[in-house]
């Protein structure tokens, strides 16, 4: 996948050749403030997604178990400017982000192209039945 970045930014990068999400890296320093939000970060990247796939934008595992979330775009086949990330600092502390650090990842999903067609009713096995309904 093509990607092309802004003067000074950090190229995405994946530890293992086998992660799922390449990795995006954060072009200022900030804090957030507990039970805060980041303004709308530029990472200063772009992406030229695949036909059939998109580019969804998370937070990384290291910033979940803390209490930190990644609220991004998705990134359509045929968006290639900047991808932007909001960090949502969930703890009751502040969160230090630095130049650099790596704030979110990139997930590239295979996704259907299928036409909507409107029906009266819809066929399924479970119906209606949702949240909980398998009784865990």
């Amino acid at each position: 996948m093509k990607f092309r970045r802004d003067e000074g930014i950090e190229a995405p990068t994946k530890a293992h050749q086998t992660d799922a999400g390449y990795d995006l890296y954060s072009p200022v320093d900030l804090i957030i403030e507990g039970r805060s939000f980041s303004h709308r970060i530029d990472l200063g990247v772009g992406f030229e997604v695949p036909l059939m796939y998109c580019g969804y934008i998370v937070e990384r595992s290291s910033q979940g178990k803390v209490g930190v979330n990644a609220i991004g775009p998705v990134v359509d086949h045929g968006y290639t400017g900047n991808v932007h990330v909001t960090l949502v600092n969930n703890q009751d502390t502040p969160y230090q982000v630095k130049k650099g650090d790596r704030i979110a990842q990139m997930l590239l999903l295979r996704i259907g192209m299928e036409e909507l067609e409107e029906v009266e009713t819809l066929e399924g096995e479970r119906g209606d039945h949702g949240h909980g309904s398998t009784g865990a």
